[in-house]
């Protein structure tokens, strides 16, 4: 009998800390960054302030991009990368890698869904959005993409003329 009990008081102990603890997991991540107690948490980084909003879409029934913002737009490279891979998030991600006269140099390091699960329509478009938005920064004429060559897609240099009707 004395064993019995010193058992249940120790799965009594035991639920309690388990509770104790999700519930301090649970409270801890209510807090904000700022609030943290821990020295070794990663500095939060600040939104950008600038606003993504798609330049091109595509028109499958004319197979070309179309222009869908007509403003005027001053972006930079790494602002028309962080536009594309906006648009195709959790899909396609692509990374700078250098600016080298008039092309614009670009890595995709997983690009499965781009040369294997998007189709050809959809890897066309997603090349030829990528290609006219990533060509609208002044001075950047040409897109050289770095991927591992799929049934879809492969890499090399294209630009906007590549995309348009012959």
């Amino acid at each position: 009998m004395h064993m019995k009990k010193y058992q249940t008081i120790r799965l009594s102990i035991f639920l309690l800390l388990t509770m104790l603890l999700c519930w301090a997991c649970v409270h801890d991540t209510k807090k904000t960054p700022s609030e943290s107690t821990s020295p070794t948490s990663p500095p939060v980084e600040e939104e950008s302030t600038f606003e993504y909003n798609p330049i091109w879409e595509y028109d499958y029934e004319a197979d070309t991009p179309i222009r869908v913002d007509s403003a005027s737009v001053d972006l930079t490279a790494e602002d028309a990368i962080q536009l594309v891979n906006k648009m195709y998030k959790d899909k396609v991600w692509m990374d700078f890698v250098e600016q080298n006269g008039d092309t614009l140099f670009v890595k995709i390091d997983t690009a499965t869904v781009l040369t294997q699960q998007m189709g050809s329509a959809g890897a066309r478009e997603y090349l030829a959005l990528a290609t006219f938005t990533l060509t609208e920064p002044e001075g950047i004429h040409l897109v050289s993409f770095d991927f591992k060559e799929g049934d879809h897609a492969y890499p090399g240099v294209y630009g906007r003329n590549y995309f348009r009707k012959r």
